[in-house]
């Protein structure tokens, strides 16, 4: 059998306490497993940071951290008991989240409440539940002031410890933004951290299903705002349903089509689900750094079908002789849309990746000439693409009318821009 450095050096530091041991001998083989179990699964109070465990522990509105030099869970867990049966002995800490018999009062204010009343609720409460301690009802108390936590600050946080420990991609970063943007139309950003609970959580995914696709990109909706848009839209729908109850088959089609040019698409499952999934880092950073307990504990919807659709031939040749019908064609030639379409085609190249290349996209890499992409949708799409000689030609007629240094669409920057916001 192989040795086992790590389980003999723990053996030979004899960690637990002796009383402990005694006691275990005694009990049933239940204990013993939830024992086992504890030390091998539970972080309560561990903070994992490049693969080391730490301590961490909030003492007076300042974080205590302590590293523990290993990755090995159940040592640690074996540590971290350690340490609290000295803090809790020699100093007087509580540690609620692992200790049983306690009561813990949460005094919490509300914007303009009397900071006097407010004081003399925690006094009362305080006395009263010291009177029950002296009885030997109550082992312990232990009371909670107001976090000095808003939502806002701890998203700073998270999003800091996210760029120092993980080194996110810009695409990560944008969604993380995107989430807290879409988080802000329920709840005040300066609110305290505690607002986040489960029930906040159910209540957002059921607002986020009914929330406008474009709501944040439109200037009359963010004018009206979250709830008016929602119901406006909810309206729209129901309005529709009715009328097509109660009119003739054949008016259906035109009363949809007059209808549902006003009727906004929702926010899609994935979409949420990809929001949720933000939500819960964040949630279990403040937990890891001894805030909170994470209150997320939301079942992901069911995601739709992918409804991408596959070129005909017939429908390819038209992009590729693609004639306007607009006036306004903000000075672009149809041969630039041919193009796009063609480039499309030939490199698989998303749309906004398309309109992020610039002179300097291009490279060289074994001989062959490429498209270096450095921004994309995640990590896994950051690539060489290799350029074809029916791209180079598109690439050689575009740079001529290059102004900007885009490949396309670079007259007025602006445009531009609105152009690849399309494909968000």
């Amino acid at each position: 059998m192989g040795s086992n450095p790590t389980r003999r050096a723990i053996l030979q530091e004899n960690p637990i306490k002796p009383w402990f041991v005694e006691a275990l001998e005694y009990q049933n083989t239940t204990l013993l497993q939830l024992y086992k179990d504890f030390i091998e699964t539970d972080t309560t109070y561990l903070q994992k940071i490049k693969n080391i465990y730490y301590l961490v522990y909030k003492y007076k509105g300042k974080i205590i951290k302590k590293s523990l030099r290993s990755s090995n869970l159940k040592y640690c867990n074996i540590q971290k008991l350690k340490i609290i049966q000295v803090l809790k002995k020699e100093l007087g800490l509580g540690f609620n989240k692992i200790t049983d018999d306690m009561l813990t009062i949460h005094i919490k204010a509300d914007k303009g409440d009397s900071s006097q009343s407010v004081q003399n609720v925690k006094e009362e409460a305080i006395k009263e539940a010291s009177k029950q301690l002296a009885l030997g009802e109550i082992k312990n108390i232990n009371v909670i002031s107001p976090l000095d936590m808003t939502i806002k600050k701890a998203f700073e946080e998270y999003k800091d410890n996210l760029i120092k420990t993980k080194k996110p991609s810009k695409s990560t970063l944008e969604n993380c933004d995107s989430a807290y943007a879409y988080l802000k139309l329920f709840i005040d950003e300066e609110e305290d951290i505690l607002k986040l609970d489960n029930r906040f959580w159910t209540t957002l995914q059921s607002n986020l299903i009914e929330t406008p696709r474009d709501f944040l990109k439109t200037k009359r909706l963010l004018e009206i705002g979250i709830y008016e848009a929602i119901r406006e839209n909810e309206n729209i729908k129901k309005e529709l349903e009715y009328q097509l109850k109660n009119s003739d088959k054949n008016l259906s089609q035109s009363l949809k089509s007059k209808y549902e040019k006003n009727i906004l698409s929702n926010l899609t499952s994935q979409t949420i689900n990809k929001h949720f999934a933000t939500y819960s880092n964040i949630m279990k950073y403040i937990e890891n750094i001894g805030l909170m307990d994470n209150t997320l504990k939301i079942t992901p919807l069911e995601e739709e079908e992918s409804n991408k659709h596959t070129f005909l031939y017939k429908e390819l040749k038209e992009l590729f002789n693609f004639k306007s019908t607009r006036k306004d064609s903000n000075g672009y030639e149809d041969s630039e849309y041919q193009n796009m379409y063609k480039f499309a085609f030939l490199s698989g190249m998303r749309r906004g990746e398309i309109l992020k290349i610039t002179k300097d996209s291009f490279v060289e890499a074994n001989g062959v000439k490429c498209i270096d992409i450095l921004e994309a949708k995640n990590k896994q799409s950051l690539r060489l693409v290799p350029i074809s000689k029916e791209m180079e030609e598109i690439i050689r007629q575009q740079l001529k009318h290059s102004k900007n240094g885009y490949l396309f669409f670079d007259k007025e920057i602006r445009y531009r821009r609105r152009l690849y916001k399309l494909q968000q």
